[in-house]
């Protein structure tokens, strides 16, 4: 018998932003959690790799021939262990210092570079190169800002070869050399490859963020028209003579009165065709003439 408003429906974002909320703001949290993410993904690697060189560390140290370069080695691989370990629980701090993310990873192939000259000044041979081959494919890979990824592939390139005439043999640069070639290339595809998969990735995120805005103006005004819409529900008593209408507190009502009350709609009045006939008898009974046949 009573009015009773709907109940407003909770419409929520896919996304996890409530409806009402303004969509401009969804797009920067979502770059900020990639950011995050990358961020943790170096983090997980740098650990991983520590992890990697307490191993390394304790092989060399007792299992090393010849022993002159034992306490050499196991040093080498401490620090780099220490290094790892220092920059996976300090990367939160050290992004937002060293201006970004890639220029932490260009630091770190820096080490890795220093590491592999000094692996060939102390054990001079061929099969240190695979470290540099590593490093490059690593450099196309992790880094996206191409002076950033020709500088690592120079400084590959460069210190390879230089370590390879230095300390092993002179003559070796014309076979080894195909080696380093082939894997710049190598490096220099996945780093294209990879930019421009990342770059259909940024058009997929843009049109995302546009259906977002879309979607969420949307979801804002059909919230604003569930809010303003309201039922009438129930068995509402009205008089049979007067069609008043009994509210709760027991009183009668004009049915126009009720239901504006209740619902905020307005009523306009007229007379319809059927009434019209009745009402015209009435008004020539008074002497009252009609619109109609004033002009007659």
């Amino acid at each position: 018998m009573n009015f009773r408003p709907e109940p407003e429906h909770s419409l929520d974002s896919p996304w996890g932003t409530h409806a009402g909320e303004d969509a401009s703001a969804s797009p920067g949290r979502t770059a900020e959690t990639v950011e995050a993410q990358s961020i943790r993904a170096h983090r997980s690697v740098c650990l991983w790799l520590g992890h990697y060189f307490v191993m390394l560390t304790l092989f060399r140290l007792f299992y090393s021939r010849p022993d002159f370069l034992r306490r050499a080695l196991a040093l080498e691989s401490l620090v780099a262990l220490v290094l790892f370990y220092g920059v996976g629980l300090l990367i939160h701090r050290l992004v937002p210092r060293m201006g970004g993310l890639e220029n932490v990873g260009l630091l770190l192939l820096a080490i890795a570079l220093g590491n592999n000259v000094f692996l060939m000044a102390w054990l001079p041979g061929e099969v240190q190169l695979v470290n540099f081959v590593l490093v490059q494919v690593v450099a196309g890979v992790t880094l996206r800002s191409t002076w950033r990824f020709v500088l690592a592939q120079c400084l590959c390139v460069g210190l390879a070869l230089a370590s390879l005439a230095h300390w092993v043999d002179p003559g070796l640069l014309t076979g080894n050399s195909f080696i380093i070639l082939s894997a710049t290339l190598l490096s220099t595809l996945i780093w294209r490859y990879l930019n421009r998969l990342i770059a259909a990735l940024s058009q997929l995120r843009e049109k995302d963020r546009v259906i977002l805005r879309q979607r969420t103006r949307l979801v804002r005004e059909l919230r604003d028209s569930l809010a303003n819409i309201r039922t009438l529900r129930g068995l509402i008593p009205i008089c049979a003579h007067c069609k008043r209408v009994r509210d709760d507190a027991g009183f009668w009502q004009q049915v126009e009165a009720y239901v504006h009350e209740r619902s905020g709609a307005k009523f306009s009045h007229s007379i319809c065709p059927s009434c019209m006939v009745d009402v015209a008898d009435d008004f020539r009974r008074m002497g009252i003439p009609l619109k109609s046949e004033r002009k007659a």
